[in-house]
């Protein structure tokens, strides 16, 4: 089940439900269940991020992101940014993780400025991940216990 975690401050409902959608479309493509698809938003200040010792803010040289709650608008000169996790199978290659870190890319512009998108991958064991439905649920056998 992949899962896409987007930390950002611009979290306005239809953006992340567009985002969202392309993600799922993109996963579809590559053979996934759309249903088990995740696209998690997690609200960040900007504030509460620090390039060195600059806080990263919505707008160049604002005093606050509080003008930022809703969608970003680079025309009106605001600058979001977007810290992205992907959790994905261990059997995914780095040419699938570049793809899929495009993706995200193209999914968040221009709401988010290319030069503002951070994405991290964390390969995992699909077998550590206890889901509805998954089989890591079973009981193990006396053979694999």
């Amino acid at each position: 089940m992949p899962t896409t975690t987007i930390e950002t401050i611009a979290v306005d409902q239809r953006f992340a439900r567009q985002v969202a959608k392309e993600l799922s479309f993109w996963w579809r493509s590559q053979g996934a269940d759309i249903n088990h698809v995740i696209t998690r938003f997690v609200e960040l200040p900007g504030d509460r991020v620090f390039s060195g010792p600059f806080p990263l803010r919505g707008r160049a040289g604002a005093a606050g992101d509080e003008d930022l709650a809703g969608a970003a608008d680079p025309a009106a000169g605001m600058f979001p940014f977007a810290f992205v996790d992907c959790v994905v199978s261990r059997d995914r290659d780095a040419r699938f993780r570049r793809r899929y870190a495009q993706a995200v890319r193209d999914a968040l512009n221009p709401w988010v400025p290319e030069s503002r998108i951070f994405v991290s991958f964390r390969s995992v064991d699909p077998s550590d991940y206890f889901t509805p439905g998954a089989e890591s649920w079973a009981e193990p056998s006396r053979e694999t216990s």
